[in-house]
């Protein structure tokens, strides 16, 4: 229903590996992460990520396009 948003992370680092696995291999990242002194940040809910998510469209629609020749 949510298409995969609370598994972003393993998405964006591993795009090859096929979704049913991210439930799998979350730990691992995790792991990983920590080891290298990364951090993983895991939102307190899905209401939570939405929001966040809104909040960032709404600060990248406002932006001024700089590129333009």
């Amino acid at each position: 229903m949510i298409g995969g948003l609370n598994y972003q992370v393993e998405h964006h680092v591993l795009p090859d590996v096929c979704h049913v696995h991210y439930k799998k291999i979350n730990s691992i990242v995790i792991a990983t992460a920590k080891e290298f002194g990364m951090p993983y940040h895991v939102k307190k809910s899905i209401l939570h990520a939405i929001k966040d998510h809104m909040k960032m469209l709404k600060a990248l629609g406002k932006q001024q396009n700089l590129s333009r020749v």
